[in-house]
């Protein structure tokens, strides 16, 4: 099976390696980050195949790998292969999982885009956070936007960096307003990750209704994740006000993709049913 996994059709489309020394060494040799994709060989994994019949296998991949170091990192139950737990070690829960490293093999990016353009994006964010890194001693807007950078990538907790946003001073209200949607997407990204378990679910559940009562609104993907995660936990507590604004901003991120069709009309007789019911004398 793991002969098997080396052989998928995209390990023919760009160069990768599936050494990590190697690809650490070529990092170090290039100033390329890695792009490290994780995956396993011992059992099915089908979204890690999707990936790899999708995005990796694109025309517009293959000039991505070129402008970083691609290496694979295949988890087996095979005694002997090198690095059993690299995909732990790198922050990794499941799979597939998407990491840029540094050239010491340190995580730069947790990649959740699954396009070559989504990769592009975070490279070129990790690239703007390296010059960003000399400014922002000097200057608080660059520090603003180096922090809204590490957010978005992943690389530092929304503690600390809700600890130096506070910090920084005579920001202009542009980089400040930047700054303070990147701490709304990550929170909201972390609740909506957040580790399996009634109670857990259930306290996250309540934080990100509480978001949307406060109109603290994440953007991008994360907005659509939010609006179905809120669509959910307003549901299950029959509150019909919070579904319907709910509704309103999925329909909004959605916009005219017919392949939310019936996914809205599902959504909207179950807010027929639930504004009924809430008026129905008690």
């Amino acid at each position: 099976m793991l002969q098997a996994k080396k052989q998928q059709p995209m390990f023919g489309k760009a160069k990768w390696t599936l050494d990590y020394e190697q690809a650490l060494a070529e990092a170090k040799a290039t100033g390329k980050p890695v792009f490290a994709y994780f995956t396993r060989s011992y059992a099915p994994c089908h979204p890690c195949v999707a990936l790899e019949l999708s995005a990796f296998v694109d025309a517009a991949f293959a000039p991505f790998g070129q402008e970083v170091v691609l290496f694979c990192h295949i988890t087996s139950h095979v005694a002997g292969e090198p690095h059993p737990d690299l995909l732990r070690e790198k922050g990794g829960t499941d799979f597939p999982y998407i990491a840029f490293l540094d050239a010491d093999g340190n995580v730069l990016a947790k990649e959740r885009q699954r396009t070559a353009g989504g990769f592009r994006s975070t490279a070129a964010t990790i690239a703007r956070m390296r010059t960003l890194a000399p400014e922002a001693a000097a200057s608080n807007i660059a520090a603003a936007e180096l922090l809204a950078a590490q957010l978005k990538l992943g690389a530092i907790t929304i503690a600390d960096a809700q600890q130096r946003a506070h910090s920084l001073s005579e920001v202009p209200a542009a980089a400040r307003q930047h700054l303070e949607q990147a701490l709304i997407d990550a929170e909201a990204d972390a609740l909506i990750t957040q580790s399996p378990g009634k109670a857990a679910t259930d306290a996250a559940s309540e934080r990100l209704l509480g978001m949307l009562a406060d109109h603290r609104i994440p953007t991008g993907e994360t907005a659509r994740l939010f609006f179905t995660r809120v669509l959910f936990a307003a549901g299950e507590r029959h509150d019909a006000a919070a579904y319907r604004l709910a509704l309103a901003g999925l329909k909004q991120q959605i916009g005219a993709d017919r392949r939310f069709v019936r996914t809205i009309e599902a959504y909207d007789q179950h807010l027929v049913q639930m504004t009924a019911q809430a008026a129905k004398p008690q």
